[in-house]
This record gives structure tokens, C-alpha cells and sequence, in this order.
């Protein structure tokens, strides 16, 4: 019984830490289907926004400085 228990918890740690990286993304990803279910035609535009105000424009000119390698 005790395993179980503590499969739950690594489950709930893993769980707790897949959405602490991923939230931003997830919440767009739903705020865009909201928006589109809702008849905006600026839907994806606001998704972009957002994206590139998190995590800045990259392209394969600012590559090696948007990963962190030199």
C-alpha cells in the first residue's frame, strides 16, 4: 500500500512540474480556442503576441543567443 502511495505523490510532483513549464503555452492554447469559439477573427493574432512577448522572436539569425550557446 505504502508503493502506491508513493507513486501517487511522484505523479503529482511530475504533474505539478509539467504545468508550472507548460502553463503560459496551455493558457493561450485555451484562451485561443475561447476566443475562436467565440467568433474573433484576431484569435491567432493575440496568440502571437503573447508567444513573442514570453519568449522574444527568434529566427535562424538569433539562434545561438536565444538558446543560451555562443
Amino acid at each position: 500500500m505504502t508503493e502506491y502511495i508513493i507513486i501517487v505523490a511522484l505523479i503529482a510532483i511530475a504533474t505539478i512540474g509539467v504545468v508550472s513549464l507548460f502553463g503560459d503555452n496551455i493558457r493561450a492554447l485555451f484562451g485561443t480556442s475561447a476566443n475562436a469559439l467565440a467568433g474573433n477573427e484576431s484569435a491567432t493574432a493575440e496568440t502571437n503576441s503573447s508567444t513573442q512577448s514570453i519568449h522574444g522572436h527568434g529566427d535562424l539569425k538569433n539562434f545561438g543567443k536565444t538558446t543560451g550557446r555562443s
